[in-house]
C-alpha cells in the first residue's frame, strides 16, 4: 500500500506496480480536485447552487478517476 499517492507521476505508478504494489491511496488527490473546481466556480460564478457544485465536484472526481485507470491501464 502505498499512502499519498497523489504526488506520484506515470513512470513511478507504472514501476510501484511493477515491484508489487497493489494498492495505492488516492483521497488527497481526489480532495485538491473538488477544492479547485468549487475555487474555479466561485470565482466566476456570482450564483450558484449546492446542486451546481455537487455536480461539477462529481464532474472533476471522475475525470481524475479516468486518467488514473488510465495509467493504471497500460501496466
Amino acid at each position: 500500500v502505498i499512502h499519498g499517492a497523489s504526488g506520484l507521476g506515470k513512470e513511478q505508478y507504472k514501476g510501484a506496480i511493477e515491484n508489487g504494489v497493489v494498492k495505492f491511496n488516492y483521497l488527497t488527490g481526489l480532495i485538491e480536485e473538488a477544492k479547485k473546481k468549487v475555487q474555479e466556480i466561485v470565482k466566476d460564478r456570482d450564483d450558484f447552487s449546492y446542486i451546481d457544485l455537487h455536480f461539477e465536484v462529481s464532474k472533476a472526481f471522475r475525470e481524475k478517476a479516468r486518467s488514473l485507470i488510465d495509467i493504471f491501464r497500460d501496466v
